[in-house]
């Protein structure tokens, strides 16, 4: 134990930790729906909601930034072989790019046909 670092600050920062760290499969997971459900939104009910295609994208690529730069658990030690993972795999990676694009294809597609 570091005695310059006083306990309530230690608590401060593994409450920081619980707080914000959600593993990678339960942002792929609620990310995905999201952007799944925005796309039969938009296509179903293309005016009240065609910000939820902006949205989502921009969940989507803030997940996908985060992802590359600092992962979602963020820890100073090695990942232990029961902690959940902190970043994406390659599949879920193309799958939340997949879901942008298909978002814009939607959006589009409602905008110019309907």
């Amino acid at each position: 134990m570091d005695p310059n670092v006083s306990s309530s600050s230690r608590r401060r920062t593994k409450r920081r930790q619980r707080l914000f760290g959600l593993s990678a499969q339960t942002v792929f997971l609620w990310l995905g729906a999201f952007a799944v459900l925005s796309m039969g939104a938009v296509y179903v009910l293309p005016p009240p909601f065609m910000g939820l295609a902006v949205v989502a994208c921009t969940l989507n690529g803030w997940a996908l930034y985060v992802n590359d730069h600092s992962g979602f658990i963020r820890s100073k030690e090695i990942r232990r072989s029961g902690e959940p993972r902190r970043h994406f795999n390659l599949f879920e990676v193309f799958v939340l790019m997949a879901l942008m694009i298909g978002n814009v294809f939607v959006a589009v597609y409602v905008l110019l046909v309907r």
